[in-house]
C-alpha cells in the first residue's frame, strides 16, 4: 500500500511536471502572434481601424498559429526521413539537425508565421518555446542519429541557449539601471502585476474545470494553485516590449519600466517560489 501510494504521488507529480513545462513551451506562441496583430493596428492607426480589422486579426492569429505548426512538422517529417539514409555518414547527421530546424525557422518567418511554434527545441531553453518540429521529430529523428550526434546536438543548442538567454538578461539589466530608458508609472506598474496574477489563475482554473471532465487523472486544486502561481515572463516580454516604435507607442518608456518589473517579480518570487 505504501509503495502503491509512492508511486501514485511520484505519477501525480511528473504529471504536473509535464503539464506546466507545456504550459511553458506554448504560452509565448500566442504572445508573439498577437503582438504583431496589435503592431499592424497601431501601424494603420486606431482611428482607421475598423470592425472587421478585428475579425481579420482573430483569422490571421489562427492562420499564423496554424501554419507555424504544419511548417514545423513538415521539416520534422523531412528531418525524419534524411535520418534514415545517414548510417554510414554519422558525422554529418548534427549538420542535418541544425539545418533542417534553422530551415524551418526561416520558412516560417518568411511566410510570416508563427516561427515559435515550427523549430526544435532540444532545452527548455533553446530559443524558447519552439515546439512542433521538436514534437514531430523527438520520437524518429532521435532514433535515427547515433549517440554520440544526440550528444553534440543536445550539448550545443544548450551552449546556444546559455548565451542567447545571458545575452538578453544583459539587455535587461542595462536596461534596470539605465533611468533614460523608461518611465515610472505606479499605478500602471502596480495593476499589471495583480492581473497577471488575477488572469492566470482565471485561466488555469477555467482551463483545468473543462480538461478535468475529460482527463483520467484530474489536476486537484494543489496542482492549479502551482500551475496559477508558478510563471516566467521573462526573454520574450522583454524583447518585444524594446522592439515597439516609440514614435508610434508614446507610452513605450512606461511599457519598458513595467516589463522590468514584472521580469524581476517573476524570476525572484514566483519561479523561486514554484
Amino acid at each position: 500500500m505504501l509503495l502503491w501510494s509512492g508511486s501514485c504521488r511520484t505519477w501525480c507529480g511528473l504529471v504536473l511536471v509535464l503539464v506546466t513545462r507545456s504550459l511553458t513551451c506554448l504560452s509565448p506562441c500566442p504572445l508573439q502572434v498577437l503582438y504583431k496583430v496589435y503592431i499592424s493596428f497601431v501601424e494603420v492607426g486606431p482611428q482607421n481601424v475598423q470592425t472587421a480589422d478585428y475579425f481579420k486579426g482573430v483569422a490571421s492569429f489562427l492562420i499564423v498559429s496554424v501554419g507555424g505548426t504544419l511548417v514545423g512538422l513538415v521539416f520534422a517529417v523531412i528531418l525524419g526521413f534524411i535520418t534514415r539514409f545517414t548510417k554510414k555518414v554519422r558525422i554529418i547527421e548534427p549538420l542535418f539537425v541544425f539545418l533542417l530546424v534553422y530551415l524551418a525557422y526561416l520558412t516560417a518567418e518568411l511566410f510570416s508565421l508563427s516561427a515559435i511554434l515550427s523549430p526544435h527545441p532540444c532545452h527548455r531553453h533553446d530559443l524558447r518555446r519552439m515546439t512542433f518540429c521538436g514534437i514531430g521529430a523527438n520520437k524518429y529523428v532521435e532514433a535515427n542519429i547515433s549517440q554520440k550526434s544526440r550528444t553534440t546536438v543536445k550539448y550545443t543548442m544548450k551552449t546556444l541557449a546559455s548565451i542567447a538567454e545571458t545575452i538578453i538578461f544583459i539587455f535587461l539589466g542595462i536596461s534596470a539601471v539605465d533611468k533614460s530608458k523608461w518611465a515610472w508609472d505606479t499605478g500602471l506598474v502596480s495593476c499589471t502585476l495583480v492581473f497577471i496574477l488575477l488572469f492566470r489563475a482565471v485561466g488555469v482554473v477555467g482551463q483545468t474545470w473543462v480538461l478535468n471532465r475529460f482527463r483520467l487523472i484530474p489536476l486537484d486544486k494543489i496542482d492549479q494553485v502551482v500551475m496559477s502561481y508558478g510563471g516566467l515572463r521573462g526573454a520574450v516580454a522583454f524583447a518585444l516590449v524594446v522592439l515597439l516604435d516609440a514614435e508610434q507607442v508614446k507610452a513605450k518608456d512606461y511599457f519598458v519600466a513595467t516589463t522590468i518589473v514584472v521580469v524581476f517579480f517573476t524570476v525572484m518570487f514566483q519561479v523561486g517560489a514554484a
